[in-house]
Order: C-alpha cells, then sequence, then structure tokens
C-alpha cells in the first residue's frame, strides 16, 4: 500500500514547433524513467511533462504508454502543451470505493426506473478523449444514445491524493470536455495514522448551468468515520445529472426524477472501505 505521496513536475523544455522520432523517444524515456521511480518507491504521484502542442505527438507518446506492462496502473490526462500521469498503487479500499459506489448508482437507478440500464450503461475506467483533450477516470457512465461514449457521470477515488487534487479533477472533466460530464463524484481516501481514524471523505461536483463555473454541490458528501456514520446522507441524483436535454427519453426518466442511493447503503459502501483500511 502506498504510504508516500509524489509528485514530480518536470519541464522537458520542448520546441513548440517541431516533432521528431528523436523527441518521441526522448520523452517517453524521460516520462518512464519517472513513472518507474514512482513505482519501485511504491507511491502514488503525478509526473507532468510540458510537450509540444501537435496532436500526432501525443498520439504517439499514448502508444508508447500502452506497451508499459503496468499500463493498468496508470491514469493518463492530456491539454494542449501538458501531458499529465498519474502513477497508481492499486488497494483494495480503493476498488470498493469505485465498485460499491457505481454498482450502488446503477442498482438504485434501476429500481427508479426498469429501462435505466438500457439508458445509461457503466463504461468503466476507459480513456476518454474530446477534441484535443483527453482523460481516464477510475470509473464512469454514459448515455446509451452518446456515439463518442464520453462519461456524463464519473467517480474519482483518491488515497495518497489530496482532497484538493482530487477536486482539480473533477473540475477539468466538467470544463474540459464540451459540457458533456454532468456529475463528478470524488472520494477521499483517509488511511488510519497514529493519531488520526480512518475516514472516507466524498463530494458531488456539477456545473453550473447559468455560469458555466464547477460547483461542489452543498448537503452531498461530507467526511466520515465510525462514530459519525448515522450522519452520512443519502446520495441523490437527478435525470439530469446523467443526460443532457436533448438525451432525455420521450418518458419514463425526465427532469426531476431522482435516482437515491438511500443513507444506509451510503454506510454500508463506507464501512466496506473502512474495513479494508
Amino acid at each position: 500500500m502506498a504510504a508516500v505521496y509524489g509528485y514530480e513536475d518536470l519541464d522537458t523544455s520542448f520546441s513548440r514547433t517541431v516533432t521528431s522520432g528523436s523527441l518521441i523517444s526522448s520523452s517517453f524515456d524521460l516520462l518512464k524513467s519517472r513513472i518507474e521511480r514512482l513505482l519501485t518507491q511504491n507511491v502514488t504521484g503525478f509526473v507532468e511533462l510540458n510537450v509540444p502542442e501537435q496532436e500526432d505527438f501525443v498520439s504517439m507518446l499514448l502508444v508508447k504508454l500502452d506497451t508499459l506492462p503496468y499500463r493498468s496502473r496508470l491514469r493518463v490526462t492530456f491539454f494542449p502543451g501538458t501531458f499529465r500521469v498519474k502513477v497508481q498503487m492499486p488497494t483494495t479500499a480503493q476498488g470498493v470505493a469505485l465498485s460499491g459506489l457505481g454498482a450502488a448508482i446503477i442498482l438504485s437507478g434501476a429500481l427508479v426506473n426498469p429501462a435505466f440500464t438500457d439508458l445509461f450503461y457503466p463504461s468503466g475506467d476507459g480513456k476518454q478523449q474530446y477534441q484535443r483533450a483527453g482523460k481516464e477516470p477510475d470509473w464512469s457512465g454514459y448515455p446509451c444514445g452518446r456515439r463518442n461514449k464520453l462519461p456524463s457521470v464519473i467517480i474519482e477515488v483518491g488515497v495518497s491524493e489530496s482532497m484538493t487534487e482530487l477536486e482539480r479533477d473533477a473540475k477539468e472533466w466538467l470544463t474540459k470536455f464540451g459540457n458533456q460530464v454532468l456529475t463528478v463524484i470524488i472520494v477521499k481516501v483517509w488511511p488510519k495514522t497514529v493519531t488520526f481514524a480512518a475516514k472516507v471523505e466524498y463530494a458531488v461536483w456539477k456545473l453550473n448551468s447559468q455560469t458555466d463555473v464547477p460547483y461542489s454541490v452543498p448537503n452531498q458528501g461530507g467526511k466520515f468515520e465510525r462514530n459519525n456514520l448515522h450522519l452520512l446522507p443519502a446520495l441523490t441524483l437527478d435525470a439530469m445529472d446523467f443526460l443532457l436535454p436533448t438525451e432525455m427519453p420521450a418518458s419514463g426518466f425526465l427532469p426531476g426524477n431522482t435516482v437515491t442511493v438511500n443513507s444506509r447503503e451510503m454506510r454500508c459502501w463506507v464501512e466496506e472501505i473502512l474495513s479494508n483500511l
């Protein structure tokens, strides 16, 4: 299990006008060496490169990354000029946080409307790309009619990452992908230390429809440990948190219809995370 959080910010001083095979190779070698340093130290962290803005440069870098034997432990984010890789040390608690909440949302949706699973598909942790931006979620789901399969609901979980870093992830999802990502749930897992009990903190982020500014939804989330689980609220999402207006069906699941993971189910989810720390 990761015990230390590591961050390395690398400026490779690339030319922004020339893309060459040697530049691809040198940048990949640099990226790979920093990733493997984090893996050797058994820490979760980020490696970030300033890269040329040519689209083919990023594509070639992604192809090389996909050949690495530890690729499943990497989460890639890229925007023009920036290429960031998060190196993850997988933990049981993190897996429970993802699969447990994702499954609870899908099940609760099906209870509201049996056709929910025909309207909204879980898509796991696959690459998501929109124009010149790309990002890989920990868990996601997308409307069935969305041809590009860009997710509308994202779950991001961090153990070594801070809540601030998870909030950055939420803001990137909500603002960099053409307003097609509607809801981001961030979950911070705090392992037990000598002085502090294990905790789970989560928040629901959305985009203000009037200002296009991301915000954390009031009264949805908080920080919880075993002695205050009775205060854990239900998780309530509206149909518009899953589907754009143009993606709404003619009937059965419309604005105002809610998917609710009740407080008892939320407590069970948090308890299972805590029991795996």
